[in-house]
């Protein structure tokens, strides 16, 4: 189908193209297939479809021209006949045309009547673009979905509202908008930052104070190595396996083995999680893979290196006590953190199919018990994807994107693939330097996602919708994402720092860190740096470096005094009520770590 419909653009034939499109059908247009202008980007039919009309004004025109009664024709069929994916193809193939607001405002309904929120608070609101008169019957249905987002949109209503065959008051709807909102936003809700500062310190001088020690549970045999030259790197594997996120004053450290967690304001250790009744794991299995945590509410779900594969576990976030386990089959790993999708626990998971291959599911659990829901299969890998287990997840408005070391992919909210770009990665063995860089969360913004990952040197800007490269940066010796500000993308590489422009991956500047340690910060404005520096007898000290994110000039710079280790390590740093907290270690397989506050006590030099 796609074969036909580019011969036609080719061929400047707009009519003929539009015909094609017109007469797609759901049952022959499954699957994914190659891009018409991109040899490393897979496709569904509707992604494709929907990137040529954007590109297309001349087919755009001519499928308004010749199939707008077509279109109100299709839709009605498809929704008496109840084809859910005949009238999710409508939505793309007659893109714009007013009979297309039948098909919107019937899949807004059915995700609404489903639970999928966001993509129902999507589909009102394009509804509404199409036909702007439809404010005053879906603005209150827009304002429900919204509602179970815990969000408040719109204006409250006046008017009687109408679900059905059931009719409420305005007083009535408005009571139940407030209470599903008040409900939403009390319940399960993640922190997007995961561990990231809400805005990188002020530039200061800082004095370190020990306020805790987090021991306990760190993994059996921590000296034997998990992947080959982690020692010969020095590759600081304890702290690139820690995972942050800060709720309420409250700083929740996984080191994989356990979950604890850190009461700022008291300055104590508030609890370690309950350990599972199975063996564990290795301290350096699944190597350099952090294993974040998701923070909600009342409960917390993680992976833990227990049994022969990751565990998924639940923990109540009052006393870390377990709330439920799920134990995969033998052959079979969870390898992604969760994520919270539709009110849902979702996860990844791989089964060694033993013939060099693995089979890449979408789970999903329930998440007051552990029970499975489903499981859906998105993609087969080559089995040298164990080499480096890179499933890295950031959700997406509706579904997910994911990273898996040389494939990005993104899927709907039911676990559908819409779209897979493959990169080019060199294996493991002929690689070795590899295990310098990160395990990054993709970065989600503004319909792009921005990606790098173990085993492919360039950095990505992806669109979101239709999975087409943006730009594309060669970097041979990248390390990883560091974040975003309002003007540029900041990277680190092996040997300094670098902004990238969002709009084309530019090097707009370059800052050079010897010795760099620890996870770098940066918010809208400023990028904070740590370095280590040798002192007068062999030991080491940090010093901070603070720099402007637009332009990369140095703005500050102090040693933080009170540090002082022969072998030091830095792992996250967070900012908690305006205090810096950070964790501290020492020597290359000591798995313990001090949690230290940096106390200011005077401004940054300006050098």
């Amino acid at each position: 189908a796609l074969t036909e419909i580019k011969a036609a653009l080719e061929g400047e034939a707009w009519e003929d193209a539009a015909r094609l499109i017109a007469a797609l059908r759901p049952e022959t247009s499954a699957g994914l297939a190659p891009s018409l202008a991109d040899a490393a980007l897979l496709a569904t039919v509707p992604v494709a479809v929907g990137q040529i009309l954007e590109q297309r004004e001349q087919v755009r025109d001519a499928m308004a021209e010749q199939f707008a009664a077509t279109a109100k024709l299709r839709i009605a069929q498809a929704i008496q006949a109840d084809n859910a994916k005949a009238i999710e193809l409508a939505t793309v193939q007659f893109a714009g045309m007013p009979g297309a607001v039948e098909a919107e405002k019937w899949l807004a309904d059915r995700a609404l009547g489903e639970g999928r929120f966001a993509e129902a608070t999507k589909r009102y609101e394009q509804a509404m673009d199409l036909v702007p008169e439809l404010e005053s019957e879906l603005g209150p249905r827009l304002r429900l979905a919204a509602a179970m987002l815990g969000v408040n949109e719109g204006e409250p209503v006046n008017e009687p509202v109408v679900f059905g065959e059931k009719t409420l008051t305005a007083m009535e709807f408005e009571r139940l908008v407030g209470e599903k909102r008040s409900l939403r936003a009390a319940e399960f809700l993640v922190s997007d930052a995961r561990g990231q500062v809400d805005a990188v310190p002020e530039p200061a001088k800082f004095v370190a104070k020990v306020r805790g020690r987090f021991e306990g549970a760190v993994g059996e045999r921590p000296q034997e190595e998990g992947a080959k030259r982690t020692n010969q790197l020095r590759v600081p594997w304890v702290d690139r396996q820690l995972a942050t996120d800060v709720a309420d004053g409250i700083v929740y450290v996984s080191n994989r083995f356990q979950v604890s967690a850190y009461d700022v304001g008291e300055e104590k250790w508030l609890w370690q999680s309950e350990m599972p009744g199975q063996t564990m794991q290795r301290a350096q299995e699944w190597p350099l893979i952090p294993m974040r945590p998701l923070v909600g509410t009342d409960r917390i779900v993680t992976r833990l290196l227990y049994s022969a594969n990751p565990l998924l576990v639940c923990l109540d976030k009052q006393s870390g006590k377990l709330l439920w386990t799920v134990e995969t089959r033998e052959r079979e790993a969870i390898v992604s953190d969760p994520l919270l999708i539709n009110g849902q626990v979702v996860v990844l998971s791989a089964v060694n199919e033993g013939d060099q291959t693995l089979r890449v599911l979408w789970r999903v659990f329930d998440l007051q018990t552990g029970d499975a829901i489903a499981r859906k299969n998105l993609m087969r890998l080559r089995g040298s994807w164990s080499a480096r287990r890179c499933a890295q997840v950031a959700p997406l408005d509706e579904g997910i994107v994911v990273v898996l070391g040389g494939v990005t992919l993104a899927t709907n909210g039911d676990g559908d693939v819409r779209w897979v770009r493959k990169q080019l990665t060199l294996p493991a063995e002929d690689d070795p330097r590899w295990i310098l860089q990160e395990y990054g969360v993709p970065v989600v913004e503004s319909g792009r996602v921005y990606v790098a990952q173990p085993g492919v040197r360039t950095v990505e800007c992806v669109d979101v919708r239709s999975g087409a490269r943006e730009w594309q940066a060669v970097l041979p010796e990248v390390v990883g994402i560091l974040g975003r500000s309002s003007e540029v993308l900041v990277v680190r590489t092996e040997t300094d720092v670098r902004g990238l422009n969002l709009a084309d991956g530019t090097t707009r500047w370059r800052y050079a860190v010897p010795e760099l340690i620890g996870f770098p910060l940066v918010d809208e404005s400023r990028v904070m740096v740590a370095s280590r520096e040798r002192m007068e007898g062999g030991e080491e000290q940090v010093r901070l470096t603070w720099m402007d994110s637009a332009e990369g000039k140095l703005v500050g710079s102090s040693v933080v005094e009170g540090v002082a280790e022969k072998e030091l390590r830095l792992g996250p740093v967070t900012s908690v009520g305006g205090r810096v907290m950070a964790i501290v270690g020492r020597g290359q397989n000591d798995p313990t770590r001090d949690v230290v506050e940096w106390v200011v006590t005077g401004k940054a030099d300006a050098r």
